[in-house]
């Protein structure tokens, strides 16, 4: 995955909001507990099934029959799940994230973190609500990921722990082996090092939803 460049303004929010999370569970060691960062912002899990369209409806009608509709038309959900190919996403009125089980164990890893850093950017949750590809343009849609992405990595790499140890030495293979095991992440997520806090101005469309709040 390539870097992702934001503005420098939200990069900033962003990592304040990280260092909070960061502080409150005692600045941890790597890799970081997913699990106790749910705990924290008060986050859900749940598991479906891309590939079991029958677990997949299931998911969905025991969301809503819990008493916790997700949306007027649960249905929309299981469409948008076929539709768009997801294999992680947040609903943010019940504070649920769903997890596609059928991806290897260290993606989900990385889609949870992800969907955490949605859950986790106040402007993000007015524009995560109904059909994204009508309510906000390609942009703002690839703004939003690209900012849940800077996120979920700076959590999962405990903001510049991970590029302070990549400076520390000489970096080769086999280091690049000791850092995925250490930090619980991919090989293809190891490589990143860090993220620029410049980059092309927030799209209109987010700037008025952190106007709003």
């Amino acid at each position: 995955m390539e870097n992702q460049f934001l503005d420098r303004d939200n990069a900033a929010d962003i990592d304040q909001s990280v260092t909070k999370i960061l502080s409150d569970l005692g600045n941890p060691d790597p890799p970081l507990n997913l699990s106790e960062v749910r705990e924290l912002l008060r986050l859900d899990r749940v598991y479906y099934s891309s590939t079991d369209q029958g677990m997949l409806g299931e998911t969905v009608h025991r969301l809503k029959v819990a008493g916790k509709q997700i949306m007027k038309r649960p249905s929309l959900l299981v469409d948008a799940i076929k539709k768009f190919d997801l294999s992680a996403l947040w609903l943010p009125d019940r504070k649920r994230i769903l997890i596609d089980r059928e991806m290897p164990i260290l993606k989900q890893r990385w889609g949870e973190a992800h969907e955490i850093g949605h859950s986790m950017i106040p402007w993000h949750e007015p524009l995560m609500h109904g059909d994204q590809q009508r309510t906000l343009s390609i942009t703002c849609h690839q703004q939003i990921e690209k900012e849940a992405n800077y996120a979920a990595g700076r959590l999962l790499f405990l903001q510049d722990r991970f590029a302070d140890e990549v400076r520390s030495s000489d970096v080769d293979f086999k280091r690049i082996r000791t850092l995925h095991k250490t930090y619980g992440n991919t090989l293809a997520y190891n490589r990143i090092t860090g993220y620029s806090r410049c980059g092309p101005r927030q799209h209109s469309s987010t700037r008025r939803a952190r106007a709003q709040l």
